[in-house]
Parts: structure tokens; sequence; C-alpha cells
């Protein structure tokens, strides 16, 4: 009951979703859209942040996992222009002390080739 798949397009989420009513969104191994010119299509871009903040309730977080540098260097600037919070940032998620990971399958075949995961915790300030 408490559990959506949706599929479409980040930027269709509002005609689905009700206001305030997502308690939690995983990002787990979004496309990077590694061209400059499509940074506007990352999931964590400041327009997709702003739909996320219409769509969650007040104390609801956004979780993000990638194994891209440089997508997680982009999504941490949109993540604090957006006004969100962030926490349990890592920058080599399997050789942290962080518990509770649940590995994706992506996630296992990019770890085995020893690639950092990069993970973070965004939550809205609501102050």
């Amino acid at each position: 009951k408490n559990l959506r798949f949706i599929k479409c397009g980040a930027e269709y989420l509002e005609r689905h979703i009700k206001e305030k009513s997502i308690n939690g969104i995983f990002l787990n191994f979004s496309c990077p859209f590694p061209k400059k010119s499509y940074a506007s299509h990352r999931l964590t871009h400041i327009n997709f942040l702003n739909i996320y903040k219409k769509l969650m309730k007040k104390d609801a977080e956004i979780h993000q996992k990638t194994d891209n540098m440089h997508f997680f260097e982009f999504s941490i600037e949109q993540f604090t222009l957006g006004g969100f919070i962030l926490k349990n940032i890592s920058l080599d998620l399997h050789n942290s002390d962080f518990e509770g990971n649940i590995e994706t399958e992506y996630e296992h075949r990019f770890a085995s080739l020893g690639q950092p995961i990069y993970r973070l915790e965004a939550k809205l300030n609501n102050d």
C-alpha cells in the first residue's frame, strides 16, 4: 500500500503523485548524462529537485547512489542550491562504516570492478 512504481519521466511525477505524500526517494545509479549540455536531464538537477520538494513530506529524504564522481559532485551542488541538508555522504561506500546498505545489481557490478560507490542522503531544510 505504501509503494508505487510509475513508468514516466520525472517531470510528470506531479500528475501521478499527491503533494506532500512521499516519505522517500531513492535515486540509485540514475543516468549521469555526462555531457554538460544534458545537465538538465539529470535527476538531481534543480528542476527535478523542485518537483520532488512539492511531493515530499516534511521529514522525507532523498537517497542517492552512483558510481560517477562528476555526477555526484554535480548532485551535491544541486542539493545545496535546492535547500537540502546533506548527511551520510560517502565517497567510497563499500570501504566505509555505513551500515544498512542494500546493494543493487549495478552497484555490485561497479564495486566488483573496484569502482568506488558514492552515496548521500538529502533532507529538506524545513527551517
